[in-house]
């Protein structure tokens, strides 16, 4: 069974004076299952905007970042909880200085 969600992060506005930090935690609803994410789309600032990935239910530990992306620099393989994440969850952590027009277009999969 596969259970996918579109998930689409469009943002523009005002240019901020402060960063923002959003932070997605995506888990399966069952042990064995695990988390796979295709990204259609990805535009936002260069170097600015930051989005890392963790192979975790969390992001407190850097050795589980799958990646970091920016620019039109997203992942274009798909990302998928590995075997040894017990939770089977990936967590997104988009950093963003605020200002520009950033989006980013992710297909969400629960894999049996």
């Amino acid at each position: 069974m596969i259970l996918a969600v579109l998930i689409r992060w469009h943002r523009s506005g005002k240019l901020s004076e402060y960063t923002e930090v959003f932070t997605f935690t995506i888990c399966p609803e069952n042990e064995g299952q695990s988390t796979q994410l295709n990204f259609t789309e990805f535009a936002t600032q260069n170097n600015a905007d930051i989005m890392s990935i963790y192979d975790a239910s969390d992001a407190s530990d850097p050795a589980t970042v799958v990646g970091e992306y920016s620019g039109t620099n997203g992942p274009t393989d798909p990302v998928i909880a590995s075997l040894t994440n017990p939770t089977g969850c990936l967590t997104i952590v988009f950093t963003s200085t605020g200002g520009i027009h950033r989006f980013w277009l992710v297909s969400v999969y629960i894999l049996c």
